[in-house]
Formats: structure tokens, sequence, C-alpha cells
């Protein structure tokens, strides 16, 4: 089993106690926490749900896999188009562009009832998958 800790994405400096890479430029960090368990699954939605997103989406799940006694079918999220109830959702506006000064942010917000990726562009919600990875905590 393994607990995420709720950070709606909003405030000033990262905790001293979060290992963060990069350090996000604005956190907030909340009380709340979300099992993630064998049932989790992934939506990836949006103009930038490019197969750069769905590969990097892939490469979360296998990582989660690894670090855990969980097994994930790294294929299933493919699958969840249109999906009522989804553990996280992943949403990306528009592919992006690999050129200085592209748009690479995001917004992260965990909470008790799942979990938003959003993000301008494909590489922003790389960035927020990496994030995320780097937020759980085994159990």
């Amino acid at each position: 089993m393994i607990l995420v800790l709720s950070f709606p994405v909003a405030a000033v400096q990262a905790s001293p106690t979060l290992n963060l890479m990069p350090v996000p430029a604005q956190l907030e960090l909340g009380e709340a926490t979300i099992e993630i368990d064998a049932e989790f699954s992934v939506t990836v939605e949006g103009n930038g749900a490019t197969p750069r997103l769905q590969r990097g989406v892939q490469r979360m799940l296998r990582r989660l896999s690894d670090r855990s006694t969980l097994f994930f079918d790294t294929s299933t999220f493919l699958h969840l188009k249109g999906r009522s109830m989804t553990s996280m959702v992943v949403t990306a506006v528009r592919p992006g562009e690999l050129v200085v000064g592209e748009d690479e942010s995001y917004r992260l917000t965990i909470t008790s009832d799942g979990i938003a990726l959003q993000a301008a562009t494909d590489i922003g919600a790389l960035r927020g998958l990496e994030t995320f990875l780097q937020l759980l905590v085994l159990d």
C-alpha cells in the first residue's frame, strides 16, 4: 500500500523535508491522504495527450510498480477514456515544443477524492508525473 500526502500546489516555498527536484515555484501542503492500490488508474485527456505523454504515464506506472508490491498493467490506462471513476486524471492542453522558454508548468492536486494533474503542455505533464512519484510514501 502506498500513501500520498495532499499537495494542492499554491504557496511560497517547499518544505525542507520534501526532496523535490526541481523545487516547485509554489507549493501548498495539505493534510489529506490517498491510498494507491492495485485499482489505481490513470486517464490522459486534452489535445496534449500525445504518444510522448502516454509513454510517460507508462513509465510512471512501471516505476510505481517497481517501488511497491503493486502491479499495474501499463497498457490499462489507454483504455480508460470516458471512465467515470479514475484515480488520476492527467490533462495537457497542447503538445509541447522542445524549445527554450516552452511552458512546462503544471498543477498537481492530490486530495482524498483523487489526483488531478493539469498542464499547459505534455512536457509540463511529464514534469508533474515526476513530482507525483517523488511525493509517494510507502506504507
